[in-house]
């Protein structure tokens, strides 16, 4: 069995933390799980179709989808008060902390930063729920990104209800669902 927190590893020293966890938990579990590189560009599916997946850090919709559903160990509680202590799964649409955005509808015409198709979260249900929001004929409520580009920076944010916050976004740019601010840049 093998263990990978690639979803997570926004960074070198988060990479090495997530290492030491998935070490500490195989130590008093009492079970050989080698840690396995699997860094992008390589496609994340493969990882997850791994016969040997012992633990790995899952997207909703492929572990929905999985042919035989895989074991859940945990998932995450988030800290505010406003998920109730609860593990709540959720999609955000988040603009810069100094965007002039107040509303989802004032994005459109810029970009889009989504995560892979596989994340239901990060890709599907975003994508749904803007699909909703086109005028009929509408062909992108976004601009196209010039390219598929990950991106790994910290930078600060306000969430749709305008709260102030810093998160980690590691996101890929599409095309069909292209926003930060507009005239802003991927980097």
């Amino acid at each position: 069995m093998i263990a990978n927190a690639r979803m997570y590893s926004v960074s070198a020293p988060v990479e090495q933390a997530w290492r030491a966890l998935l070490a500490h938990v195989a130590d008093r579990a009492g079970v050989d799980l080698p840690y396995v590189e699997h860094p992008a560009p390589a496609p994340v599916n493969a990882l997850w179709a791994r016969p040997d997946c012992g633990c790995v850090f899952m997207c909703g919709y492929p572990y929905a989808s999985a042919p035989v559903t895989p074991q859940l160990l945990a998932a995450p509680v988030p800290a505010l008060a406003r998920y109730g202590g609860r593990p709540v799964y959720f999609s955000e649409f988040i603009v810069r902390a100094d965007a002039p955005v107040q509303a989802l509808a004032q994005t459109f015409g810029a970009r889009l930063a989504c995560m892979l198709p596989e994340s239901n979260s990060g890709y599907n249900a975003p994508r749904h729920h803007l699909m909703r929001l086109a005028p009929a004929g509408t062909r992108a409520l976004y601009r196209p990104a010039a390219a598929p580009t990950p991106t790994r920076a910290k930078s600060s944010t306000r969430s749709s209800a305008g709260t102030p916050r810093w998160e980690w976004s590691t996101a890929m740019c599409w095309t069909c669902c292209a926003a930060s601010n507009p005239g802003s840049r991927a980097s």
